[in-house]
Protein backbone atom coordinates (compact mmCIF):
# COMPACT_ATOMS: atom_id res chain seq x y z
CA UNK A 1 0.00 0.00 0.00
CA UNK A 2 3.28 2.11 1.14
CA UNK A 3 4.57 1.72 -2.33
CA UNK A 4 1.70 2.50 -4.15
CA UNK A 5 0.91 5.65 -2.68
CA UNK A 6 4.67 6.45 -3.59
CA UNK A 7 4.02 5.93 -7.05
CA UNK A 8 1.04 7.73 -7.27
CA UNK A 9 2.57 11.13 -5.51
CA UNK A 10 5.37 10.73 -8.08
CA UNK A 11 2.79 10.07 -11.23
CA UNK A 12 0.67 13.35 -9.69
CA UNK A 13 4.68 15.63 -9.61
CA UNK A 14 5.75 14.27 -13.07
CA UNK A 15 2.07 15.41 -14.56
CA UNK A 16 2.30 18.76 -12.77
CA UNK A 17 5.54 19.42 -14.30
CA UNK A 18 4.45 18.68 -17.24
CA UNK A 19 1.38 20.53 -17.61
CA UNK A 20 2.96 23.65 -16.03
CA UNK A 21 5.77 23.38 -18.17
CA UNK A 22 3.04 23.38 -21.29
CA UNK A 23 1.14 26.03 -19.85
CA UNK A 24 4.17 28.40 -19.67
CA UNK A 25 5.37 28.30 -22.63
CA UNK A 26 2.01 28.31 -24.67
CA UNK A 27 1.37 31.34 -22.32
CA UNK A 28 4.97 32.57 -23.67
CA UNK A 29 4.11 32.23 -27.44
CA UNK A 30 0.53 33.79 -27.25
CA UNK A 31 2.53 37.29 -25.76
CA UNK A 32 2.26 39.96 -28.13
CA UNK A 33 5.88 40.80 -27.78
CA UNK A 34 8.77 39.92 -31.01
CA UNK A 35 10.42 36.79 -30.14
CA UNK A 36 13.16 35.49 -31.49
CA UNK A 37 14.46 32.18 -31.89
CA UNK A 38 17.50 32.57 -29.62
CA UNK A 39 14.90 33.93 -26.98
CA UNK A 40 12.69 31.22 -27.47
CA UNK A 41 15.41 28.24 -26.74
CA UNK A 42 16.89 29.99 -23.64
CA UNK A 43 13.55 30.06 -22.54
CA UNK A 44 12.98 26.31 -23.27
CA UNK A 45 15.99 25.59 -21.21
CA UNK A 46 14.67 27.36 -18.54
CA UNK A 47 11.19 25.26 -18.51
CA UNK A 48 12.72 22.18 -18.99
CA UNK A 49 15.30 22.21 -15.91
CA UNK A 50 12.13 20.75 -13.32
CA UNK A 51 11.04 18.39 -15.74
CA UNK A 52 14.50 16.86 -16.27
CA UNK A 53 14.41 16.75 -12.19
CA UNK A 54 10.86 15.18 -11.74
CA UNK A 55 11.14 11.65 -11.86
CA UNK A 56 10.03 9.84 -14.92
CA UNK A 57 6.97 8.04 -14.45
CA UNK A 58 5.37 5.57 -17.01
CA UNK A 59 1.58 7.19 -17.74
CA UNK A 60 -1.19 5.75 -19.34
CA UNK A 61 -3.37 8.15 -20.07
CA UNK A 62 -3.72 9.45 -23.30
CA UNK A 63 -3.51 12.78 -22.66
CA UNK A 64 -1.17 12.24 -20.61
CA UNK A 65 0.88 10.69 -22.53
CA UNK A 66 0.14 12.79 -25.50
CA UNK A 67 1.35 15.71 -23.19
CA UNK A 68 4.52 13.94 -22.33
CA UNK A 69 5.07 13.60 -25.97
CA UNK A 70 4.80 16.81 -26.69
CA UNK A 71 7.01 18.74 -24.34
CA UNK A 72 9.67 15.99 -24.95
CA UNK A 73 9.38 17.03 -28.75
CA UNK A 74 9.90 20.84 -27.11
CA UNK A 75 12.47 20.50 -24.66
CA UNK A 76 14.73 18.88 -27.66
CA UNK A 77 14.04 21.85 -29.82
CA UNK A 78 17.39 24.41 -29.02
CA UNK A 79 19.22 21.28 -29.70
CA UNK A 80 18.42 21.31 -33.57
CA UNK A 81 17.98 23.64 -36.21
CA UNK A 82 14.16 24.65 -35.78
CA UNK A 83 12.48 27.55 -37.52
CA UNK A 84 10.44 29.81 -34.60
CA UNK A 85 7.22 30.47 -36.59
CA UNK A 86 6.53 26.74 -37.99
CA UNK A 87 7.41 25.33 -34.34
CA UNK A 88 5.42 27.94 -32.87
CA UNK A 89 2.32 27.37 -34.81
CA UNK A 90 3.14 23.19 -34.46
CA UNK A 91 3.41 23.68 -30.78
CA UNK A 92 -0.03 25.51 -30.01
CA UNK A 93 -1.91 23.36 -32.76
CA UNK A 94 -0.74 20.40 -30.63
CA UNK A 95 -1.65 22.04 -27.16
CA UNK A 96 -5.07 22.55 -28.47
CA UNK A 97 -5.44 19.36 -29.43
CA UNK A 98 -4.48 18.04 -25.85
CA UNK A 99 -7.41 20.48 -24.71
CA UNK A 100 -9.62 18.77 -26.80
CA UNK A 101 -8.48 15.47 -25.68
CA UNK A 102 -9.16 16.94 -22.21
CA UNK A 103 -12.43 17.76 -22.83
CA UNK A 104 -13.57 14.21 -24.32
CA UNK A 105 -12.26 12.85 -21.15
CA UNK A 106 -14.51 15.05 -19.10
CA UNK A 107 -17.75 14.43 -20.80
CA UNK A 108 -20.13 12.38 -19.58
CA UNK A 109 -22.25 10.28 -21.35
CA UNK A 110 -25.88 10.84 -22.17
CA UNK A 111 -27.03 8.00 -20.18
CA UNK A 112 -25.27 9.60 -16.81
CA UNK A 113 -26.64 13.20 -17.71
CA UNK A 114 -29.58 14.40 -15.67
CA UNK A 115 -32.53 14.41 -17.78
CA UNK A 116 -34.20 17.60 -18.89
CA UNK A 117 -36.25 19.43 -16.48
CA UNK A 118 -40.30 18.64 -17.57
CA UNK A 119 -42.04 21.56 -16.35
CA UNK A 120 -45.56 20.05 -17.79
CA UNK A 121 -46.05 22.23 -21.14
Amino acid sequence: MEHNKHEKHLRIIYTRVLERGLSKCVSYLLKEENHDKEQFAAFIKTISKPIQKAQKVALDNAYYHALEKLMESIMILPEKAFDFEESKNEILRAANGLQKIQRQRNKKSDKHKKKKFDDGY
